[in-house]
């Protein structure tokens, strides 16, 4: 193994240029630092920070400089070498430890507190107490309720009540910390059982144990979560609970319905990470569970991507970028329920939060989809036409909305040529999977049957659109039916 992909060095590049400031006067320090001394290798080390890879960095360059004049056949400078490269990586093991655990101030609470229980100073520990229910507060306000942080307290509460022999107390903290406790268990349970529904169903894997299906097919899962009603944990209980019987069921709707109804009811007292989260497994059983497609479930999550625009819920954090997908899929809702006003607006808000180099392309694009819907065709072609393909993550829906372009125009070889072009990118294309590729290859071949009977005299033309629409309807894969079953509404 080369020095540069040693474990040192590797962690050494994850750090950033405070922390390795902060490494520094750790390293400095005597009361952590015992045994050999590792700063003149980290000295020498932090020249070549971040990358470890200009300035010749290498192991030779490292000994040369450690022992002047030592090369790699000098064993005993190489030695001295490893040894410190040995140490180092001990002492910025423990650095990152002590970091961690100083910037915590939860973990730190419940650390004195247990010593204070350790130590006997009884008298102390409702002052301390306080401070650690107040320092919760803020990290639960960022991440969510932390039942597993209360369970800790709650079990140094029940032991504090014993001690000071307050029975009534230690027991009602026992049930509390079985609460906590409990409560993640079911929501870790439910959760997990909601992923291995989805790994089957949509990534066709194999589980190997069915230790979670068991547990719930042995548990009454209703009974159970109902003990937890006006508890700070009923929410998320019911919402895991409705969303595994959605999942496991195939079409239960009503508990669909329920789970969304719920997340929405009670979205003002979940923190922002807590939002993205149930706003993107919403998002995600709509266009994964709801098909085919239709004109109601769609207007559901047309104003359920509304509702997570205005609580600004497509991102974790100012900081970030709006994802493209999610974009995307905004665009995609509002041009299939025509909401072509509302989508021009959120072009010019919204495309500034996009990455730099996505922006130009995917609001280009996204004109061109809403142009095409008001039967701009030519501003649209103008539009797409402009579009850099290259730099497009979504190369399929570019060439698609070209076709509808090619079609409404009248322009049947550049139509054609288009239709060859997507038929080969589909083949390899890492955006599909087996079953999405089948849709757009079947797509591709009714496209072609209209572009063909578009342009036919036969006398029959009436009648063969009929039988085209019935062979499309008959199709249960098929992309861009909408569109196509309107196109053959035309010629009938």
């Amino acid at each position: 193994m080369e020095y540069k992909d040693t474990k040192l060095i590797v962690f050494l590049r994850t750090l950033t240029g405070n922390e390795m400031n902060e490494l520094e006067k750790f390293l400095s320090s005597p009361y952590h630092i015992r045994g050999r001394d590792p700063l003149p290798l980290f000295t020498i080390l932090r020249k070549y920070h971040p990358d470890f890879s200009k300035n010749g960095f290498s192991e030779d360059a490292v000994l040369r400089e450690l022992v002047p004049g030592a090369g790699k056949d000098n064993k005993n400078a190489l030695n001295t070498l490893r040894s410190l490269s040995s140490y180092l990586l001990r002492a910025v093991e423990e650095f990152l430890f002590i970091s961690d655990v100083r910037n915590s101030n939860t973990l730190r609470n419940r650390t004195l507190l247990a010593q204070l229980l350790d130590r006997n100073m009884i008298r102390s520990y409702p002052q301390y107490l306080k401070s650690a229910y107040e320092d919760l507060r803020e990290p639960e306000s960022r991440k969510g309720l932390d039942n597993m942080e209360r369970y800790y307290i709650e079990k140094l509460n029940s032991r504090y009540s014993y001690i000071t022999m307050e029975m009534d107390d230690y027991f009602n903290h026992n049930m509390e910390y079985v609460k906590h406790l409990s409560a993640q268990f079911w929501i870790d349970l439910l959760a997990n059982a909601k992923s291995r529904i989805l790994g089957k169903d949509n990534h066709n894997i194999i589980m190997k144990n069915s230790f979670i299906e068991d547990i719930i097919a042995k548990t009454d899962l209703n009974s159970i979560i109902s003990l937890y009603d006006n508890t700070a944990n009923e929410f998320y209980l019911k919402f895991h609970y409705r969303l595994y019987l959605f999942l496991s069921s195939g079409n239960d709707t009503e508990s669909f319905h329920i789970a969304r109804d719920l997340f929405l009811k009670s979205r003002k007292q979940l923190s922002a990470l807590e939002l993205v989260y149930y706003y993107s497994e919403l998002t995600n059983m709509y266009q994964t569970r709801f098909i085919p497609v239709n004109p109601v479930t769609k207007r559901e999550l047309f104003e359920l991507l509304r509702s997570c625009i205005e609580d600004r819920a497509y991102k974790i954090s100012d900081e970030d970028f709006m994802h493209p997908l999610f974009y995307r899929n905004v665009i995609l809702c509002a041009d299939y329920l025509q909401e072509c006003e509302w989508a021009y607006g959120f072009i010019d808000k919204y495309s500034s939060e996009l990455r730099p180099e996505l922006r130009d392309n995917l609001s280009l694009y996204s004109r061109a989809l809403i142009d095409y819907r008001l039967g701009k065709y030519e501003e649209s072609l103008s539009n797409i036409a402009k579009v850099k393909y290259d730099l497009v993550a979504f190369k399929s829906d570019v060439k698609t909305l070209m076709l509808r372009i090619f079609f409404e125009l009248k322009l049947e070889d550049q139509a054609a040529a288009m239709a060859d072009s997507a038929r080969h990118y589909i083949k390899t294309a890492r955006e599909f999977n087996d079953h999405s590729r089948t849709g757009y290859r079947n797509f591709l071949n009714f496209y072609m049957k209209l572009l063909k009977l578009r342009v036919s005299d036969a006398k029959s033309k009436s009648e063969d659109a009929r039988i085209l629409g019935k062979e499309m309807d008959a199709e249960k894969n098929l992309i861009q039916r909408k569109w196509l079953m309107e196109k053959i509404g035309e010629m009938l």
